[in-house]
């Protein structure tokens, strides 16, 4: 601490804000509005913390500003010019050779911290903050800097022990204030978070306490209260009625409220900020983000459109137009787009990647291909999304090998990607190497228990080998997770096959009366009552699933095995000679047929039957068995 009671890197370092995560944040003055007459100030980096793909973590937005100063010699000004330009690699080059040269400077080393921080080289920027940190414990700066380097690192607690302390530091930090409330916001802290940030909205600069009056509205939104939180949004905006980026972090708030209500009102903000700034490609940008989080995909088309018209260098803004495209099926406009990231970065993965994803949609396999492996290629490390993707178009292909290899290659890369390992299990089930398929299951489910499709797919995998007591617990947890019609159906069906009618009977009955209009849930229930010995009630359930469904050979062939069960002999031979009319390769049902025949003392027309089956199957037990009954039934007659 300097004799004078500051910090000695007060004069460098001053404004350096406690707001979690990385973007340098610049002041620009833009055009009057003709509405209030006011400045519309856009902070330059709020925008672009919506260009994380995934970062929508509403605290995760709130970014240090690092109000630059005088710099520590002409090195240090070059490197500073350089980040402004966001030159990354050059940039924390830069810093790399200053740190060198001044090992023991705390400014150094807590600025090269904060702009690794800004490229999001998080463990880095934590040691140099810890560097910074331990050159000058007594700085509320370096320590608040190193919580948002913490928090952005996942250590939460860490995080919130560096913002207490900078407030012991320092008592009246406004910034540490509005960090500490956020960190106690997210753990669940909501009394002492209100406490805080009201105490952080009372005194300062119109900005910082317009920042905490937007979180104490988060906090309030967390709570339910949605009538204080849109009171202290509004207090929020009287204070910096010009800042976009204070609408913009509000409209993320709201986001983050998870009701319809509060959807529309982030929806709202976010179309004032378009309006206060229409021709600043971030903020479009930033906007479209909004939207689209929102789920109102033609404004946020509409807003990455825009961005890309103004500024045709912002990537992200062209891939998410790019996604959007390809899941509304303009083709046109997303091959425009995947051709536009190609040519600005023809070594950028991520961008053949997107071609990929444009050609496999077209059904332009060979192109899908070639971008896929050179995405893969253009990746030092690998890329375990280019290798599943790559799985899904050889198996849409045929080749499961191929598949195969490709998903092995993604598991590789990436032990725990739960899709990989469920669709590594399909491919190989499909290949009949049934034990690999379990373990791909098994491996996805340890991965994320609540991966439901693995638990699906595993049950079916164990049905299929006679392993009906283990197939209806598979499928017992994965209607836990997921209880949706499909797998509430396949539980049935295993319980049924496994002997557990009065389980299954209770279930297909729940189901026919959630769904009257589901053939398979009736199909279901008459099987269940033709086991149970019941069938009269059988037909009348199974005759709703065909009146559903009236060429679908499987209940067809359930109503022929009523009526084989009633002994309605006639009845049943029509039916089954409707189901083979539809297919004629139902073994099954040709057999069932030649039963009925044998039944009726047609031993020639029994026989006649089997002898179809055989031509296809010589080997077949069950007419082998049965054509030496049609030849008894001939000899009797």
């Amino acid at each position: 601490m300097s004799r004078t009671g500051q910090d000695p890197l007060w004069p460098l370092l001053i404004g350096l804000a406690a707001l979690l995560g990385g973007a340098l944040t610049l002041e620009r003055v833009a055009r009057e509005r003709e509405a209030r007459g006011s400045v519309v100030r856009i902070e330059r980096g709020a925008a672009a913390t919506f260009l994380q793909v995934g970062d929508d973590d509403d605290d995760a937005n709130e970014e240090p500003e690092f109000e630059m100063q005088q710099a520590a010699g002409e090195e240090h000004e070059r490197a500073r010019a350089i980040c402004r330009r966001q030159q990354a690699t050059e940039c924390l080059a830069a810093f790399e050779k200053l740190v060198a040269a001044h090992a023991d400077s705390a400014l150094i080393h807590a600025e090269y911290g904060f702009w690794l921080l800004r490229n999001q080289k998080t463990d880095a920027a934590v040691g140099e903050l810890e560097r910074a940190h331990a050159l000058d414990p007594s700085s509320p700066l370096i320590v608040l800097n190193l919580g948002a380097a913490r928090r952005r690192a996942g250590d939460r607690a860490g995080a919130e022990r560096e913002f207490r302390r900078a407030l012991e530091l320092k008592p009246n930090y406004g910034s540490a204030k509005l960090a500490l409330g956020q960190a106690l916001r997210a753990r669940g802290e909501i009394d002492e978070a209100e406490r805080v940030l009201k105490d952080a909205a009372a005194s300062g600069s119109n900005d910082l306490r317009a920042r905490a009056l937007a979180m104490l509205g988060r906090v309030y939104l967390t709570r339910g209260d949605r009538v204080e939180a849109e009171r202290a949004f509004e207090s929020a905006i009287e204070r910096a009625p010009a800042s976009v980026e204070l609408r913009l972090r509000i409209a993320r708030h709201y986001l983050n409220g998870g009701k319809l209500a509060d959807r529309n009102k982030a929806l709202d903000h976010a179309s004032k900020v378009a309006l206060m700034a229409p021709d600043d490609a971030e903020v479009q940008t930033a906007v479209g983000r909004i939207a689209e989080r929102a789920g109102d995909d033609a404004v946020a088309f509409a807003a990455y459109e825009r961005a890309v018209q103004l500024d045709p260098k912002q990537r992200y803004a062209t891939r998410r137009l790019l996604r959007l495209a390809l899941e509304n099926e303009n083709f046109e406009q997303a091959e425009a787009c995947a051709a536009k990231l190609l040519a600005a970065d023809p070594a950028d993965p991520e961008h053949h990647f997107l071609a990929g994803l444009v050609a496999a949609r077209e059904g332009k396999s060979t192109q899908a291909r070639e971008h896929y492996l050179e995405a893969i290629r253009a990746s030092k490390t690998g890329y375990p999304e280019a290798s599943f993707n790559l799985g899904i178009l050889e198996k849409r292909l045929g080749d499961l090998e191929q598949a195969v290899k490709a998903y092995r290659e993604a598991v590789r890369l990436r032990p725990n990607y739960v899709a990989a390992w469920n669709n590594l299990g399909v491919a190989l089930a499909a290949l009949g190497q049934s034990k690999e398929a379990e373990e791909a299951y098994k491996n996805a489910i340890a991965a994320d228990g609540s991966y439901a499709s693995a638990w699906v797919n595993l049950a079916e995998l164990q049905g299929q080998a006679g392993r009906s007591g283990d197939a209806v617990q598979a499928l017992e947890q994965a209607a836990r997770i997921r209880p949706d019609l499909a797998t509430r159906i396949a539980l049935a069906r295993a319980r049924e096959t496994s002997g557990g009618l009065d389980a299954a009977l209770a279930d297909y009955r729940v189901l026919v009366q959630e769904h009257p209009r589901h053939a398979p849930a009736w199909s279901g229930l008459g099987r269940a009552l033709l086991a149970k010995k019941d069938p009269s009630a059988a037909r009348q359930a199974i005759e709703k699933a065909i009146a559903l469904a009236p060429d679908d050979p499987e209940y067809l062939s359930a109503l022929a095995g009523v009526e084989l069960a009633l002994g309605r002999l006639d009845q049943a031979r029509r039916a089954y000679e409707d189901v083979l009319d539809h297919v004629p390769s139902d073994h099954r049902a040709r057999l069932a047929l030649a039963e009925v025949l044998r039944r009726s003392n047609d031993g020639a027309g029994c026989e006649r039957e089997v002898q179809r089956v055989l031509a296809a199957e010589p080997q077949n037990e069950a007419a082998l068995r049965l054509r030496g009954e049609c030849r008894v039934a001939t000899a009797q007659r």
